[in-house]
């Protein structure tokens, strides 16, 4: 009892705003300590109950900051957010010699002292957000999180810090919170590290680690509309089910057969038009608020707005990349500013490269040179045809963005509205420094360089020493596997339809039979 009691003691020294030569009368807090003391007797034995660890934060967040008034308590913790305790002290997971380590704690104190906002910025650390959700998965489509892994499907959350990661012949369509699509094929590993979220953009910092990926932001503008064949077939009927093509496939009563037989039954069509009332319909409360990527690749960086950007991250080789232009869904959309600067590796090397709309580039593998690809390859030419038209995904996005992403896009976000959906607003009233938005981004920019640079010459003296004792390996090609079930599946559905009429009301027992079409899709059936 007495040592609990000591390691109590400690602990409020620790948690404590008051500066290491400060002096304390502890007499006022005595019974409270006493009560204390009993309370941990009292649950020795259950020292893994969550009704223990709850009573330890309450006792934390009451003694913590002795010496400041509630209003500037208030003021120093910043915001609530929902993901986190309101104990900044991780209980389960302390080193009992280190938390009572008095040089350590007069370490630690000075440098909160240094720094007033320590609390709001140890908290900021530890909001882990929610980048998005899977829309689909073929085949096998897995998440790393921390020190686990699971396997993902329709709505599974993808959060900063997860890597996914497709199987052979595998495919993955991700939706990110502002309505980006993030399209995966197979064998390939991207992860996303974080969003930030400001009033005036959305700010995504994700890392393709090889493969093939295809990430097209949303732009405010209509869809083409058109009677032909979904391309991304393979995907189809997609497991959300009210996104899916609609057609009337019941036999025509005698009443209604004239408006059967004159009557547009393409519902192709229809779905475009859907598509894009949709599109205007969101367009009312996402307003001007831009969406902003940093995709870093092992041999090269891209900073851009708008993006439209296919690219393609060989182990050990090359990369490949393009950023279409936005005609390749529209040809009548309007002017849009799809700009995309390109970031070298080396130490010093700072220059930057502008990257023109509809032209494939090749980059070196060490990261120190771009160029055109003039040659072209024709596996390009497979890979981009598949997506080229998705309206059946493009709804998709377009219903889970007005489910889930509206209070993300108000014309002035609320702190503790965004905290409560466990988003910090940069740039807002708790902002540890000015203008934080674009030094992050800077930072982010200097920090890639240098740390690829880094990976990439401890990659190659690596492959230098295999080849030394007789092991090369050789880079990966860009072959037909990232595409070839795909196209397959294109080719084979033909002109096959096996979607409900939109007419009828939507039944269980109907949708067990999408379920059945998607089980059989996932394991290769068709």
């Amino acid at each position: 009892m007495k040592l609990q009691l000591i390691i109590f003691v400690s602990a409020i020294f620790m948690s404590s705003k008051v500066k290491s030569d400060s002096s304390i009368d502890l007499s006022k807090y005595e019974n409270d300590l006493l009560n204390f003391g009993e309370t941990i007797d009292h649950h020795r034995a259950v020292v893994e109950d969550d009704k223990w660890f709850s009573e330890i934060d309450k006792m934390e967040v009451e003694y913590d900051d002795l010496t400041l008034n509630n209003e500037q308590k208030k003021e120093n913790r910043g915001l609530n957010y929902s993901g986190l305790n309101h104990s900044l002290i991780f209980w389960k997971k302390i080193d009992p010699l280190l938390w009572t380590d008095l040089g350590d704690w007069k370490r630690e104190r000075a440098l909160k002292d240094q720094h007033p906002k320590w609390m709001i910025a140890l908290k900021t650390r530890n909001v882990v957000e929610l980048m998005g959700r899977v829309l689909d998965c073929v085949g096998h489509c897995q998440s790393y999180r921390s020190n686990s892994y699971a396997n993902i499907q329709f709505k599974s959350t993808i959060k900063e810090g997860d890597e996914v990661v497709t199987g052979k012949d595998s495919y993955l369509w991700i939706f990110l919170m502002d309505g980006t699509l993030v399209r995966l094929s197979p064998e390939t590993s991207i992860s996303f590290k974080e969003i930030n979220i400001s009033n005036q953009k959305i700010f995504f910092h994700a890392r393709l680690n090889f493969g093939n990926l295809l990430w097209l932001s949303r732009i405010a503008e209509t869809i083409k509309e058109s009677n032909e064949r979904e391309t991304d077939s393979i995907f189809l009927p997609l497991s959300f089910y009210e996104a899916n093509y609609f057609e009337d496939l019941s036999a025509p009563s005698e009443d209604d057969l004239y408006k059967y037989l004159v009557g547009n039954s393409n519902g192709v069509e229809r779905q475009y038009k859907t598509l894009n009332k949709l599109i205007k319909d969101n367009n009312e409360f996402i307003k001007n608020r831009k969406t902003q990527v940093f995709l870093v690749m092992p041999n090269g960086s891209i900073l851009g707005e708008n993006l439209q950007f296919e690219a393609v991250v060989l182990k050990r080789g090359k990369s490949y990349f393009k950023n279409r232009h936005f005609s390749f869904y529209n040809p009548e959309a309007t002017e849009i500013s799809q700009r995309a600067t390109f970031f070298y590796r080396g130490y010093i090397n700072r220059d930057i490269f502008e990257v023109n709309l509809n032209q494939w580039y090749v980059v070196a593998e060490e990261g120190n040179n771009i160029m055109k690809y003039e040659d072209g390859d024709p596996n390009f030419s497979f890979g981009e045809y598949l997506t080229k038209r998705i309206p059946t995904i493009m709804l998709a996005r377009e219903m889970l963005l007005a489910e889930y992403s509206k209070k993300l896009f108000n014309q002035t976000i609320d702190e503790q509205v965004l905290a409560d959906l466990n988003y910090r607003l940069w740039d807002g009233k708790d902002k540890v420094i000015e203008n934080e938005m674009e030094k992050r981004v800077d930072f982010l920019k200097e920090y890639t360089r240098r740390e690829e640079t880094t990976t990439l010459r401890v990659a190659k003296r690596f492959d230098e020493l295999l080849v030394e004792r007789g092991r090369p390996v050789d880079a990966t090609p860009y072959n037909e596997s990232f595409y070839q079930s795909a196209v397959n599946h294109f080719i084979l559905m033909g002109n096959k339809r096996a979607y409900k009429s939109e007419d009828t009301e939507i039944l269980n027992s109907t949708k067990k039979k999408f379920w059945e079409l998607i089980h059989f899709r996932r394991n290769g059936i068709n």
